[in-house]
């Protein structure tokens, strides 16, 4: 799994490490999600490796309609 099986539809945020997206899975059933990309220089420069991988583990254990749900997550050279 990798970035270029989504396609993105729109910026929806920017924040200090990164961007959130509207992006559509290219395959039959193009579900629509939000994707966090994360730029490593900028987590790695401020110390919060520790915080993202926190987020990561939370939002893929909670079972809650308040928690958004992680369904893919995946890194590449940059990012």
């Amino acid at each position: 799994m990798d970035k270029s099986m989504f396609v993105q539809i729109k910026a929806i945020g920017l924040g200090a490490f990164g961007e959130v997206s509207l992006v559509r899975k290219i395959d039959t059933t193009n579900h629509l999600y939000a994707m966090k990309t994360l730029r490593k220089a900028d987590v790695l420069k401020r110390n919060q490796v520790a915080h993202v991988k926190a987020e990561r583990d939370i939002l893929a254990e909670a079972d809650n309609e308040w928690v958004v749900k992680l369904y893919y997550s995946f890194q590449d050279r940059d990012n």
